[in-house]
């Protein structure tokens, strides 16, 4: 039955919406660890039948946009768990709300704008999962800094690591990336990198919220350097300077005037 209906994508865009909306209502009165675990299976099983009824060009990959909801998902939801500020939560409930609605509204629906709009929503599913990535940093982060479970550090730390190379890796996969010698050079390499800035941030008294952004951020940049390493035309280096001085001048901003040292 479910193969012979067919969403538009604009429809399933209102849909996941007013069910985003639904569902974060709901998270305000969810007041267990078990209600929290059904709600959010719920979540997910609703995704999997909203994508499942909307309409895909053969070009764009179901699969692609439900891992990354759900990579998504995870992060909001790590973030709205650990957050205490109120405006700040209500925030984070917009982007859960917001963020999904995008990605099904750049579904593709005319075969005109098929190379667009695929384009558009392959760069916006990746944000998601970028998105997610740090929101799962933050909550590792903050799992440690409060001591909600008594176990060590690495425990949280190495699958974190693990779960970030494999983002990385299917959005090199996405981009065209070839495997091969240097592929895998860079991959231990951006493990080892990994594990050492997670160690090193798990030891500073920066706060969760502020780890977790310059985890993603220092992950963002090794990613994007390797993209453009392993492609065929290499790294224009006289194009990446301005971008790696750039963020180093942000980096050195957010440190001294946005980070409370503890």
């Amino acid at each position: 039955m479910l193969k012979n209906i067919s969403l538009h994508p604009k429809m399933a865009a209102f849909l996941d919406t007013v069910v985003n909306a639904v569902m974060l209502w709901r998270l305000l009165q969810v007041g267990s660890w078990w209600t929290l675990f059904i709600w959010f299976f719920l979540r997910v099983i609703l995704w999997i039948l909203l994508i499942r009824l909307v309409y895909y060009p053969p070009e764009v990959s179901r699969w692609r946009h439900f891992f990354s909801l759900l990579i998504f998902f995870l992060g909001n939801l790590s973030v709205m768990l650990f957050i205490d500020w109120r405006y700040a939560w209500y925030l984070v409930g917009g982007f859960f709300i917001f963020l999904p609605f995008i990605s099904f509204w750049l579904l593709p629906a005319q075969e005109d704008k098929l190379f667009l709009m695929s384009k558009h929503h392959r760069r916006w599913l990746f944000l998601m999962s970028v998105f997610g990535m740090g929101g799962i940093w933050n909550g590792m982060t903050a799992v440690i800094a409060f001591k909600i479970l008594n176990i060590s550090l690495w425990f949280w730390l190495l699958p974190t690591v693990l779960l970030s190379l494999a983002i990385a890796v299917w959005w090199w996969q996405e981009y065209g990336v070839a495997r091969g010698r240097r592929f895998w050079l860079w991959l231990i390499s951006f493990a080892l990198i990994m594990i050492e800035m997670g160690w090193v941030m798990l030891l500073n008294p920066l706060g969760n919220l502020a780890q977790g952004l310059l985890l993603t951020w220092i992950w963002y940049i090794l990613w994007l350097l390797a993209r453009f390493y392993l492609s065929s035309d290499g790294i224009d280096w006289k194009k990446q300077r301005w971008f790696l001085g750039a963020n180093l001048v942000l980096l050195i901003l957010f440190l001294l005037f946005l980070v409370r040292w503890k």
